[in-house]
């Protein structure tokens, strides 16, 4: 990180919420890039928009925040902003904040130091010039929080135990729920942390939002389950689209594998759906 660059301050922050329609009769694009689960990252209009906003961002060093509902693909996006970086051969490395104690986060994060040698490596240490990805970072214990503030304003952090700082040179990608602005208000989280890891926001909106998708979505996760092309038949499509989806790209695509089991070697049909997608509308 180049604390110098941090004096601009906030840059700027995206936030598309609803997708304009496809062009009549065009199909949408999906990008070849993979997500974790090896399918497409699909891009109806509003996530192209996201994705190109993505791949102009990538090239600079600053924080990113990316916000969305769960399964939305915040890590998919931030792993995406690693690939297009200057740091793409350096390791993207992830961490999910949820759940843990103080104690445990600044050792995964932080490291142990003893004495003249690591008694367990940090992330912060092992992603060298890399990207470290803290997922949910809205869950991060408070402590903490003031210690991942000095990593990015100085580039520096300190290892359990060791009275020396150490340098990082890393980028920092962070992801969080819709919510972050109650807790910042409510003293949960820091408001100088907020404003020095969103240099760049990028909010990502739910699939209900951009429903244009979960044809392409599901397609490419059927194929993903059975290893092959899976055409989908009308009325699949048709319940899969009324359906909400709160579980975002995640639910839909845990709902095509399990619907792809039970359809075995046989055609995927609205039968092997679950019930609740079609009880839905």
């Amino acid at each position: 990180m180049n604390p110098a660059r941090r004096s601009r301050g906030r840059l700027e922050a995206v936030a598309i919420t609803s997708p304009t329609p496809p062009p009549a009769g065009g199909p949408l694009r999906h990008a070849a890039n993979p997500t974790p689960h090896g399918s497409s990252f699909a891009r109806s209009p509003v996530m192209a928009a996201i994705c190109r906003e993505a791949r102009r961002i990538a090239v600079h060093p600053e924080p990113v925040l990316i916000l969305g509902e769960t399964g939305v693909g915040k890590s998919t996006l931030a792993r995406y902003i690693h690939s297009e970086s200057g740091r793409m051969a350096d390791r993207f490395l992830s961490f999910d904040c949820v759940g843990l104690e103080d104690e445990i986060v600044r050792r995964e994060l932080f490291g142990e130091w003893n004495g003249d040698r690591w008694e367990k490596q940090g992330l912060a240490s092992q992603a060298g010039k890399g990207s470290l990805f803290l997922s949910n970072v809205d869950e991060l214990p408070h402590k903490t929080q003031g210690e991942i503030l000095r990593l990015i304003e100085k580039g520096e952090f300190f290892p359990i135990h060791s009275t020396e700082p150490h340098r990082a040179d890393l980028r920092l990608i962070s992801s969080a729920g819709l919510r972050l602005t109650d807790k910042i208000e409510g003293d949960g989280f820091r408001a100088d942390l907020y404003y020095s890891m969103s240099t760049y926001t990028l909010r990502i909106p739910p699939l209900r939002e951009r429903r244009e998708e979960i044809p392409i979505l599901a397609g490419s996760f059927a194929q993903e389950a059975t290893g092959k092309d899976v055409p989908l038949d009308a009325e699949v499509l048709e319940s899969l689209m009324r359906y909400p989806w709160p579980g975002n790209i995640l639910e839909l695509r845990n709902t095509i594998f399990q619907a792809s089991e039970r359809a075995g070697h046989n055609a995927l049909r609205v039968t092997h759906l679950p019930s609740w997608i079609l009880q839905s509308g």
